[in-house]
C-alpha cells in the first residue's frame, strides 16, 4: 500500500498520527507509517537545503543568514523555489511494512477523538488517501 503527500503535509501527518491516543496495537502499526513520512521528511529538509546552499542563504557554519547579509534577488528565487518544492509529491510505500499500513486506514476510520483545525484537514486528506489506494 501507498499513499501520496505532498512536502507541506508531511510535518501535519506526522503531528496529527503523534497526537491521537490508539491501543498498543493500533499504535505499532501508526509508528511504522510515521517511521516512512519521516523519511520523506527528512529527503525534503535536505532537499530544501540544498535550495538554500544554492542561493548562498547559509553562511559557512549551515546556518541561516542574518537578513542583512542575503541578497534580496537570491531570497525571492529560492521562495518561488521553495513554494515549488513544498506542493511537490512524495509516494510513502508500506514496503515491509505493508500489512501494517493496511490498518491505518481501519485505525482512522474508528478514532473517535476531537478533532479541529489543521488535524481535521490532513485527517480528511490521509483517509482520501487510503480510500484512494484501496479503490486502484
Amino acid at each position: 500500500m501507498k499513499i501520496t503527500l505532498k512536502n507541506n503535509e508531511l510535518v501535519p501527518a506526522i503531528n496529527f498520527l503523534e497526537s491521537i491516543e490508539l491501543s498498543t496495537k493500533d499504535s505499532r502499526h501508526r509508528t511504522k507509517l510515521i517511521k516512512r513520512i519521516r523519511e520523506a521528511l527528512i529527503e525534503f529538509s535536505d532537499e530544501e537545503k540544498s535550495l538554500m546552499e544554492k542561493f548562498n542563504l547559509l553562511d559557512e557554519n549551515g546556518q541561516l543568514k542574518d537578513s542583512k547579509e542575503q541578497d534580496t534577488k537570491d531570497v525571492a528565487i529560492f521562495n518561488k523555489e521553495q513554494a515549488i518544492l513544498l506542493n511537490e509529491e512524495v509516494v510513502i510505500e508500506g514496503g515491509m511494512y505493508a500489512r501494517n499500513f493496511d490498518e491505518i486506514p481501519r485505525i482512522l476510520e474508528e478514532y473517535d477523538g476531537m478533532i479541529s483545525g489543521k488535524d481535521a484537514g490532513i485527517y480528511d486528506r490521509l483517509l482520501d488517501e487510503f480510500e484512494k489506494e484501496a479503490v486502484e
